[in-house]
């Protein structure tokens, strides 16, 4: 593999560092920075590796759609110098597009293994490990929050709604949901918390629209569902037909641009 390859470089590399201090007063001194140097890069080539197989395949072409209809609602000059969060961002590669035209991004997850890859990739953006079922431990305000394919894995959405509708001035929520006409309408969802994608805790929600729109409402946001199917891929769908049948399957998706309404 890869990565016992890179270590084994990495490692005669440092043997030959070795024949050079066997002559000095204070070896082992040395031999224990060695060491340490050693179990750090073999850490850091691990989380490269890890990275390379994770949020790949059909996340790759959908993740771009979603990227490119962010930047076509908005314009890309809209971005520069605005304050972003971006929550269960996995590896950050939908808050790094941002940074690139400008904006000033924080990005947060339940996983610290997932900030571990980013804190590797991109050392300049701020990460927060934070678990948004129950905490939020983020500014009081945020000039766009993107909360994009995390809803639907968590167990408690009503407290991440309400802080994210508070805190937002715009907002981008994206989420799987279930077919239900129902304003109450919340499918509970058993999930692998082992899965490196899946819920933290182990269950999952699938919100019917009407029940978030209904929460939009509440804080008088403005609201704008996509309904094309220009962020379609693989079996994500955003202009699938409501039939009201209080069922859910994977790839039922729905999107929003909120705004908090002019005073």
């Amino acid at each position: 593999m890869l990565i016992n390859y890179l270590v084994k470089k990495v490692k005669s590399s440092l043997i030959n560092e070795l024949s050079l201090l066997a002559k000095l007063p204070d070896l082992e001194v040395e031999l224990a920075k060695l060491e340490s140097k050693i179990i750090t890069t073999e850490k850091q080539l691990k989380v490269i590796e890890q990275s390379q197989q994770q949020f790949t395949g059909h996340y790759e072409i959908w993740r771009e759609k979603r990227v490119t209809a962010i930047i076509e609602h908005y314009g890309p000059l809209w971005f520069k110098d605005k304050k972003i969060l971006e929550v269960g961002c996995g590896y950050a590669d939908i808050g790094i597009a941002f940074t690139t035209l400008g904006a000033v991004v924080t990005c947060s997850d339940a996983r610290q293994e997932h900030l571990d890859v980013v804190n590797e990739r991109y050392p300049f953006i701020k990460t927060v490990l934070a678990d948004i079922n129950i905490e939020w431990p983020f500014d009081d305000e945020y000039d766009l929050i993107i909360h994009m394919g995390v809803l639907y894995h968590l167990e408690n959405i009503a407290f991440s709604l309400e802080k994210t509708l508070q805190a937002g001035t715009q907002v981008i929520l994206e989420t799987e949901v279930s077919d239900s006409s129902s304003g109450d309408f919340v499918l509970q969802v058993e999930e692998n918390s082992n899965g490196y994608d899946q819920s933290i805790t182990g269950l999952g929600s699938r919100p019917s629209i009407k029940h978030l729109e209904n929460y939009f409402n509440k804080y008088s946001m403005q609201h704008e569902r996509l309904e094309t199917s220009s962020c379609n891929s693989t079996f994500h769908q955003y202009n699938w037909k409501q039939t009201g049948s209080d069922e859910w399957r994977h790839g039922l998706r729905a999107m929003w641009f909120i705004s908090k309404k002019s005073q």
